[in-house]
């Protein structure tokens, strides 16, 4: 499943964190600043839903955070234990 995150940076890093404590994050986009003057950015994550009822993910899923600049990855790819990664 494919989830786009629109905010503040600290707003998508917070949420990016909480969604990872629920979902397993398998990758993470770079942070793409809004058209026109804003001072939003959008952050897109590829997620999986654990398996079983009420399960969490996996593992901890750690998100980088947005603030990783012009010169961030277009894309990083996070391990989880128990998975392929990402083609692309």
């Amino acid at each position: 499943m494919k989830l786009r995150l629109i905010g503040l940076p600290a707003e998508v890093d917070t949420a990016a964190a909480r969604i990872a404590t629920v979902l397993t994050v398998l990758e993470t986009s770079r942070p793409y600043p809004r058209r026109g003057n804003s001072a939003l950015v959008s952050l897109y994550l590829e997620v999986q839903i654990p398996a079983g009822p009420g399960a969490g993910p996996a593992t901890p899923t750690p998100v980088p955070p947005v603030t990783g600049g012009p010169d961030a990855p277009e894309s990083i790819p996070l391990e989880v234990p128990g998975t392929h990664p990402p083609t692309k």
